[in-house]
């Protein structure tokens, strides 16, 4: 099969016979050569170049298409273990939460040793658990550099789930 596209450079060439012609070129040479037209037989270089076969645009499928298989199930894994940092931060928000009620019921006291002991029981009652999170106090001893330890109580909310932990320390004033 021949297409039609000749410029005046080639049809030169092609009168001069510099080229080999086949039978077909050479009539359409002969009744329809216009400049800015050129003859190419399928299969051949066009200005040196070559373009791809359908083997090898298969090919080239086939092997991305192996690839693509290979590297899947890791980006599947990395995008379901991304939501991991965020519940993450979300219970340790929870976590805060539940200190900042423990801290502002101690703060509405009168911050006393009684009020120490009465937030520990409200505390150990259950009073500030909420859902996977329980909340502990303890009295623990400090050492202090005057030798005037006070009495301090360690406060622990406990997430159950991630067994995440944050504590706070009140004294008594």
């Amino acid at each position: 099969m021949l297409r039609k596209t000749l410029d005046s450079h080639t049809c030169n060439l092609l009168k001069n016979k510099e080229q080999p012609l086949g039978a077909t070129a050479a009539k359409l040479l002969n009744t329809s050569a216009q400049p800015g037209h050129r003859f190419y037989q399928m299969g051949s270089k066009i200005d040196g170049k070559r373009g791809f076969t359908l083997l090898e645009f298969i090919v080239v499928l086939l092997v991305g298409g192996i690839m693509t298989a290979m590297v899947f199930p890791y980006f599947g894994k990395t995008m379901s273990e991304s939501s991991t940092p965020i519940f993450q931060v979300q219970n340790t928000f929870g976590l805060a939460g539940v200190l900042e009620n423990v801290t502002a019921e101690y703060n509405s006291s009168d911050k006393s040793s009684t009020a120490l002991a009465s937030l520990q029981n409200k505390i150990n009652n259950g009073s500030f658990n909420q859902g996977d999170f329980s909340v502990t106090a303890e009295f623990i001893t400090v050492d202090s550099s005057n030798g005037n330890e006070p009495l301090t109580l360690k406060v622990t909310a406990a997430d159950q789930v991630s067994n995440e932990q944050l504590w706070v320390l009140f004294t008594e004033q």
